[in-house]
């Protein structure tokens, strides 16, 4: 299978202002990012080189409640929200969603069709992407989705840095290391992971994706955490927004 990397994080908001402003209270940038057509949602984001958190909102309860297409992220928002402010699924990055497909079919996962995604930023570029979804979950933990970009990592580098997204955070140069999910049977379930999406396992309960990690806890919320970051300032962070954790090691 192709090396597949954690490409986004997704945190239900309520309010995205007020989740921008505690990120820069604590040294960190969101930047507004856009609405997605059709789903009543809209988000900001906050990029930590090549992965980034998403604060997703409902903009449009209507639109939201009847969306042009079923799609479990944007129908997450009117499930989690506005009572859970907590962390979604987790989005991993492909380069060829269709062979990716292709083989995620073999492991008798529940899969929707590759569709196309959009959002249109605030000065009006209509962005565009490829999108898999895995329906239902693995011992409670709801399955990641796929999104493929149909570019190179290095042209996506190019592509954030020239619209000024990958910048050094206040509090310094930080690296998203480590997700922390809370899980009923965490070495069952990191060895499910490992099978499906072939990620290498540093030990029972911790998988390795590329240079970062996931780390599965005993637990009963089934849901992604917390979110560990490296970071090469002198001044630390550990903060929550509603129920999702970040914190510098």
């Amino acid at each position: 299978m192709s090396e597949l990397l954690w490409d986004h994080t997704i945190h239900y908001i309520n309010d995205l202002q007020q989740a921008n402003a505690v990120f820069e209270k604590n040294g960190l940038i969101a930047k507004q990012g856009g609405s997605h057509e059709g789903f009543g949602t809209c988000n900001s984001l906050s990029y930590f080189w090549a992965s980034y958190v998403e604060f997703l909102s409902i903009d449009d309860k209507m639109v939201n409640n009847n969306p042009v297409e079923d799609i479990l992220i944007f129908a997450d928002a009117g499930k989690f929200l506005p009572k859970h402010e907590a962390f979604g699924r987790i989005g991993l990055r492909t380069h060829d969603i269709v062979a990716l497909r292709n083989k995620l079919v073999k492991k008798n996962l529940s899969l929707s069709e590759i569709f196309a995604g959009n959002r249109t930023t605030p000065d009006g570029e209509r962005l565009t992407w490829k999108l898999l979804m895995i329906n239902g979950d693995y011992g409670g933990l709801p399955y990641p989705f796929i999104i493929d970009w149909e570019i190179t990592e290095e042209q996506r580098f190019r592509q954030l840095k020239g619209k000024g997204l990958i910048n050094q955070h206040p509090l310094g140069q930080l690296f998203l290391y480590e997700g922390v999910f809370e899980v009923e049977n965490p070495e069952i379930t990191a060895k499910h992971w490992a099978d499906v999406f072939g990620f290498a396992q540093k030990n029972e309960t911790t998988l390795i994706i590329g240079q970062q990690l996931f780390r599965f806890e005993k637990g009963s919320e089934n849901r992604l955490q917390e979110l560990n970051f490296l970071c090469d300032g002198e001044k630390g962070f550990d903060f929550k927004i509603g129920e999702g954790r970040y914190r510098s090691l």
